[in-house]
């Protein structure tokens, strides 16, 4: 014949343990608690398992820039990882630069145009033929400056030769008919202390550094990141992406979101009331037979048979009465066995099938 299990007849039975206090040392349930992830750990982009559950933080997040194609979201399967894929690389905006040239460590012409493609030849060459004087000429088409001496560099300057501070004094002479169209192209640094009456040199040379200006990329900031996740199916399935602003992004390894937790279920249901019976009080129940119905039933029988016979017949219970048949020997076809009979009488008051109280009680 088939087992009867103690959970189909009592579904809430537990078998329950003391330690040494009496403490029983249940499970108290609690819910599922949600993974979550501060991407940067400044709040401005969090990421957020869409299930609750110790399986949320398990999922990883990445960020790298300079990877080509286009900006995207690739989920692998296999490391259970989100990442955010930039074409190109992350960089802040810049104003850019100007091109420039310092003249024998003591001045410096800079472009007054900002970016790389401001290219200006800047010369310094003596005994120019032709010249009746020294000057300051510029190439109209392309903006050339070329200081022009009339004499020799060693002998120029009434014998004593030329120095830097008399380039820059030519550069510089506001009086003169070329300074206009130079202050227009150029600005020239202050002389270096201590490099006046250095000794010019002939040059031939281009002003260079120039940089031109860039824009943020992305161009959006961190919001391209909550972006591309919440716009990606896969990712979309297993997080939700929030917040993000025009700030820089960053790369960032690959980091798994945390604080998932799986569901405890309790031991004991909420809210509800147990009756607790020690197991020796059950007769021959022993700890390891409780998931047998047969044997709780029949400990609480025989317990409560025993018990309610033992008392004098007046005391005994006359609207559940319970009797024993003495046992007696059975040989059939499942061998030689033992009987033992109970009756019980229920009597139930007329209002509904529950027992009726005894007299006095």
């Amino acid at each position: 014949m088939a087992q009867v299990l103690s959970a189909d007849v009592f579904p809430s039975l537990k078998k329950l343990t003391t330690d040494s206090t009496g403490e029983l040392g249940e499970v108290t349930g609690s819910p599922a608690t949600v993974a979550s992830l501060d991407l940067y750990g400044d709040g401005d982009v969090i990421i957020t398992a869409n299930t609750a559950g110790a399986a949320g933080s398990t999922i990883k997040v990445s960020v790298q820039d300079n990877n080509g194609g286009s900006d995207q979201v690739q989920y692998d399967s296999f490391n259970n990882e989100i990442k955010v894929l930039y074409r190109d690389p992350i960089t802040a905006s810049t104003g850019g630069s100007a091109a420039s040239y310092e003249y024998n460590s003591s001045f410096t012409l800079t472009s007054n145009v900002i970016g790389s493609g401001s290219v200006i030849d800047f010369s310094v060459i003596d005994n120019v033929a032709g010249a009746v004087a020294n000057e300051v000429k510029i190439n109209a088409s392309d903006g050339d400056i070329a200081v022009c001496l009339f004499d020799d560099l060693s002998t120029g300057n009434g014998g004593g030769g030329y120095t830097n501070q008399d380039i820059y004094d030519l550069l510089t002479d506001n009086l003169s008919s070329w300074y206009a169209d130079l202050n227009n192209l150029v600005t020239i640094s202050d002389i270096t202390v201590g490099t006046e009456a250095t000794a010019a040199v002939n040059v031939s040379d281009t002003l260079s550094g120039g940089a031109d200006p860039t824009g943020q990329n992305p161009s959006n900031g961190t919001a391209s990141i909550v972006s591309l996740i919440n716009a990606d199916a896969e990712a979309s399935e297993l997080v939700t992406a929030s917040g993000g602003s025009s700030a820089l992004p960053a790369n960032k390894s690959a980091t798994s979101l945390t604080g998932g937790i799986d569901a405890i279920e309790s031991t004991l249901d909420f809210n509800s009331e147990y009756l607790v019976i020690k197991i020796n009080e059950l007769h021959s129940l022993l700890g390891s037979e409780i998931t047998d119905a047969r044997k709780v039933v029949w400990g609480m029988i025989e317990s409560y048979v025993a018990h309610v016979l033992g008392l004098p017949v007046q005391d005994q219970p006359e609207n559940f009465v319970a009797s024993r048949g003495n046992p007696t020997l059975v040989i059939d076809q499942a061998g030689t066995r033992i009987r033992q009979n109970y009756t019980f009488q229920a009597f139930y008051e007329v209002s509904d099938l529950d027992l009726e109280a005894e007299t006095g009680v």
